[in-house]
């Protein structure tokens, strides 16, 4: 029989005089997984930080800054192991909506016959 090893782990709350300074991943929001819990209670408390965790693996923690890009995750290494594997302590903050960039405008010329194409073609659906 298989074993599903879930990962559970405990906000701490702490002063942002703590957190050392850090960067910002960009992508699409994903809410699932074992994180989406540790994600709403840091979207509950807005401007707050918290210890997620005291040793996560660094490729998780850029992992989860693209995952969720509307909160701001820091790290502080605290052991490096060997090969590629290092363990590092990280912070997470929810500072409010993330900034959606704005998308640029395309401009297509048709002609009439490509234009009633596209139109049947929309028309089908």
């Amino acid at each position: 029989m298989d074993t599903l090893q879930v990962m559970e782990t405990t906000l701490t709350w702490v002063d942002e005089a703590e957190v050392p300074s850090g960067r910002k991943g960009k992508s699409g929001r994903r809410e699932t997984g074992v994180w989406a819990g540790v994600v709403a209670q840091l979207r509950e408390n807005p401007g707050k930080w918290a210890v997620i965790s005291e040793s996560l693996d660094s490729a998780k923690v850029t992992a989860l800054r693209y995952r969720f890009p509307d909160i701001e995750f820091r790290g502080a290494v605290v052991a490096r192991g060997k090969g590629i594997t290092t363990q590092t302590k990280v912070w997470a903050c929810y500072h409010g909506q993330a900034e959606v960039e704005e998308q640029p405008t395309i401009t297509l010329m048709l002609t009439p016959t490509q234009a009633y194409e596209v139109m049947r073609t929309m028309a089908r659906k």
